[in-house]
């Protein structure tokens, strides 16, 4: 649904390719339109330079762009980028990071989005 209200999707991650053929074995590689693995040699997260560098090559609007993560680190890397930070909930020890938003369920990106109203 969120494709089809032109948002796009990208991987960051510090693991290798080992990531890539993980989602691809699940079906899930062709949601991105850009994946960053430990290969493209950006520093690790908190570390904003990739995200930086995906802002730079699409979209130099960072009130576009919102950083979603599972981890402390994760939202740190987008709060270090200047962009909004959304933590996805997963019950782990994440909860002292200060994301933007807190999400605990993916459907909840429809409104956090934009794309659906309360």
């Amino acid at each position: 649904i969120l494709k089809e209200h032109r948002c796009h999707h990208y991987l960051l991650t510090h693991r290798g390719a080992s990531a890539l053929e993980h989602m691809q074995s699940v079906h899930m590689l062709s949601l991105f339109d850009r994946c960053i693995t430990a290969e493209d040699g950006f520093p690790r997260k908190p570390d904003p330079g990739a995200l930086h560098a995906l802002i730079a090559e699409y979209d130099h609007d960072h009130s576009h762009w919102l950083m979603i993560g599972d981890r402390k680190l994760d939202i740190d890397s987008g709060i270090n980028a200047g962009i909004q930070t959304c933590l996805f909930d997963t019950g782990s020890d994440a909860k002292d990071a200060s994301a933007d938003f807190i999400m605990i369920d993916f459907r909840q990106m429809l409104t956090i989005t934009g794309v659906q109203k309360n």
